[in-house]
């Protein structure tokens, strides 16, 4: 259930709530008040469910996945009757719960919900100044599906109780070089919303050229009393070994498709707190907490 925090009158009405996690990188655009998500597909299957949620009884209804093809590599979310008023709030795009936030600090669970715990691959890894993204041309085979999010906030769902670890490639965790990170997210998530009265608001997936790509159950048409619940997963199809008590992560898989001019880093945690045993890390960031925000649409282009 969508936390009360984020429901106020004051955004008008919440439509979907989303849920994002496996490898992928999101960015806010600020100009166009829109979110992309990129995620790299290279043995990754990426995967939208939608359940239909009744607020009054807690009654559900699930549709059939969509296993999302490497070939569509620009998706967005359509919305119809669409809301930006929360933007009026959070104008960089995000849930903030407190201004004083300090990434390593245990905090209460309304302070957990603040997408700053997320990490800023491009101000919070130590690899240096931002170069380039890797443009399609530039890139061997790294497939990459970016999905745009309009009318949306995005938050944390949860925070781990335990830290990650970070350290400089080729190095592991109890290389002097390495360091504790402090805890960070688990889970994205975020809320599309639409003005008050919702009448004629709808979600839809298109394509670059705002044409409906029929995949169903898509359109989602709003039915008052009701929230669409969308997981959008990208889940790794191998296994990884696992390194002493920690296990790697995907966080370096960034790397290829963005250039920076400085070592680059690995993540490793305590398996409890990543997706799976197969070593996959959650969604990272890149502009939230003072790093470069980036046209993720442009990877596709060229």
């Amino acid at each position: 259930m969508l936390q009360r925090i984020l429901r106020p009158a004051r955004y008008n009405t919440p439509i979907a709530a989303l849920t994002i996690d496996g490898l992928g990188i999101a960015s806010f655009q600020r100009s166009k008040q829109e979110w992309q998500v990129a995620f790299i597909r290279k043995r990754h299957n990426l995967e939208i469910e939608v359940t239909k949620l009744s607020l009054a009884d807690g009654s559900t209804q699930t549709f059939t996945p969509i296993k999302v093809p490497e070939t569509l590599e620009d998706i967005s979310f359509s919305v119809g009757n669409g809301s930006t008023d929360h933007f009026g709030e959070f104008h960089e795009g995000f849930f903030k719960a407190t201004p004083d936030f300090r990434h390593g600090e245990r905090r209460t669970r309304r302070d957990d919900l603040d997408f700053r715990w997320v990490i800023d691959f491009l101000s919070e890894v130590p690899h240096g100044p931002f170069k380039k993204l890797i443009r399609k041309r530039e890139r061997r085979n790294i497939p990459v599906t970016v999905i745009r999010i309009p009318n949306a906030l995005f938050y944390t769902v949860h925070v781990t109780k335990e830290s990650v670890i970070l350290a400089p490639e080729p190095k592991g965790p109890d290389d002097p070089e390495s360091f504790d990170f402090g805890r960070t997210n688990v889970e994205i998530g975020a809320v599309i919303y639409a003005k008050p009265t919702a009448k004629g608001a709808t979600i839809d997936l298109v394509d670059k050229g705002g044409r409906p790509l029929g995949l169903k159950p898509f359109p989602l048409a709003y039915e008052a009393g009701h929230l669409y619940e969308i997981s959008i997963n990208n889940k790794e199809a191998g296994f990884k070994a696992q390194i002493s008590e920690l296990t790697l992560g995907d966080l370096h898989e960034h790397y290829k498709i963005m250039e920076v001019r400085g070592p680059r880093h690995r993540l490793f945690a305590p398996p409890n707190i990543l997706l799976a045993i197969d070593g996959d890390c959650h969604p990272i960031g890149s502009g939230h907490n003072g790093g470069t925000s980036v046209n993720l649409a442009d990877l596709n282009a060229g």
